[in-house]
């Protein structure tokens, strides 16, 4: 039998017409195209009759071409067997409902940590008073801001931040008031309070509304109007720092209470 060519017996009969015969058929199954071939076959007999008289019958092999191995000349391929169904496993219902409660716990647990190692708010501390005068420290910041670089970089937006940064520290350590988180407007309006004059507060609204413009407005100054800018924050510190003129003997007054003199 060939490799390639499988034999299976089909039918056998036992007479054909008067005379006795055994008949065997087969089917052949081709796994392969090409030139096959039907294997002989070997049949050993004896004689019911006279048992003496026996022996073996033998078949020429056959040889077999293999075309194609489609059932029709449509070219449709012979129907397959359907795949064997394996029925699914039963679903983990036991593995899901743990492995959920771990993780919930594990959650729990990530949340408490992290609620233990929430560190605790930062205050901030108040701005440090300088060992000097309000107004000296307001012109060494001023000469700071003009012998820096951003002017030579062209950021006039941020060198009118830092200005006015300047001179709203300035009044505070001036006046003793917040100014950093409020608006020129609400600064302009604590400074009458104080009663600084007339000129010091025209001075100062003069100020904040030409550097409000730059810093809100995207104005963008000349040259001349940048300096005048920064004149504008001299003069503020000039008309506006504490002249102590006590009388001999006489204590020393509170800064923030002292009258304000006009200088320059």
């Amino acid at each position: 039998e060939d490799s390639k060519l499988v034999l299976e017996t089909v039918a056998r009969t036992g007479k054909e017409g008067e005379q006795d015969k055994d008949l065997f058929e087969f089917q052949a199954q081709g796994f392969e195209t090409g030139s096959l071939r039907v294997p002989a076959f070997q049949v050993a007999w004896r004689r019911s009759d006279d048992p003496s008289r026996s022996g073996t019958a033998t078949s020429e092999p056959v040889p077999v071409e293999i075309v194609s191995v489609l059932r029709s000349p449509k070219d449709a391929p012979a129907d397959l067997k359907p795949p064997a169904e394996i029925p699914a496993p039963p679903f983990p219902w036991t593995l899901v409902i743990l492995g959920a409660a771990a993780l919930l716990a594990l959650i729990a647990g990530l949340i408490w940590w992290r609620r233990r190692r929430k560190p605790a708010p930062v205050i901030e501390a108040a701005p440090s008073v300088p060992a000097i005068p309000a107004h000296e420290w307001a012109y060494q910041e001023l000469q700071r801001l003009l012998a820096g670089p951003l002017l030579r970089a062209g950021k006039i937006k941020e060198f009118h931040v830092e200005l006015a940064e300047i001179v709203k520290r300035y009044l505070t350590l001036r006046f003793g008031f917040e100014t950093l988180e409020r608006t020129s407007e609400e600064v302009v309006a604590d400074l009458t309070r104080f009663r600084i004059g007339a000129e010091p507060l025209a001075a100062a609204r003069e100020f904040f509304v030409h550097t409000d413009l730059v810093k809100f407005a995207r104005y963008r100054p000349a040259e001349d109007e940048i300096r005048r800018s920064v004149d504008r924050a001299y003069r503020l510190v000039d008309l506006t720092k504490l002249v102590e003129t006590p009388a001999e003997g006489a204590p020393a007054a509170n800064p923030a209470e002292a009258p304000v003199q006009s200088v320059g």
